[in-house]
């Protein structure tokens, strides 16, 4: 027998964020280069980035239950 409660039954009460806009005033603030291939952006974008996908992945991890 599981001592863990079933994480699915608040599933709707886990806040879930949107992926970071990446457009700044009508702006982008990603820069394809296509002679390179890169793609180059602020670091405060990138830690927006990063942020939304520890998020999103904790929130995956406490539906399933991990």
């Amino acid at each position: 027998m599981s001592c863990r409660s079933c994480p699915r039954e608040n599933a709707s009460a886990l806040e879930w964020t949107a992926f970071p806009d990446p457009f700044v005033d009508g702006n982008a603030v990603v820069v394809y280069d296509s002679q390179t291939d890169t793609v180059s952006m602020p670091l405060w974008y990138w830690k927006q980035i990063v942020s939304y996908a520890s998020d999103t992945e904790m929130n995956i991890e406490i539906i399933n239950g991990n």
